[in-house]
């Protein structure tokens, strides 16, 4: 199930990328991509370290991928202790393997979508101001 955070950023990234075919992946599993979907799953991953994780936002083919934090101001799973912990392993874990992330906190998100996509375009090396407002 998607937050209501994460449903804002696929608007943004919707109504910004129109007409430009710019595909990504919802709920992207990274560690199992890695290591092979399958039987086994669990085992191949723990062999390699890896936990299921997944991002929120993939763009496969540039390895790019967002993070979206939300519950900021309600002591949220990703501020407290062990969620910041296997946040840090999840991001570390993605760079080692590739992957660039970007991390886009609710209130941020919330209060400059249009910031987020733009940053995320850079990234993406699209010209934000190519982007449709």
């Amino acid at each position: 199930m998607n937050s209501d955070l994460e449903e804002l950023f696929a608007r943004s990234l919707d109504a910004a990328f129109d007409g430009q075919n710019i595909p990504y992946e919802r709920d992207y599993r990274f560690a199992a991509h890695h290591v092979g979907l399958g039987p086994n799953l669990r085992r191949r991953l723990e062999d390699v370290d890896l936990k299921n994780w997944h991002f929120d936002f993939a763009f496969l083919s540039q390895r790019v991928a967002c993070e979206i934090d939300g519950g900021i101001y309600t002591g949220g799973r990703h501020l407290q202790p062990r969620g910041y912990i296997n946040d840090c392993a999840k991001r570390n874990a993605a760079e080692i393997l590739g992957w660039r992330v970007l991390v886009f906190p609710g209130p941020t998100l919330k209060k400059d979508p249009t910031k987020c996509i733009r940053d995320l375009a850079s990234l993406l090396n699209i010209n934000p101001d190519t982007l449709t407002n």
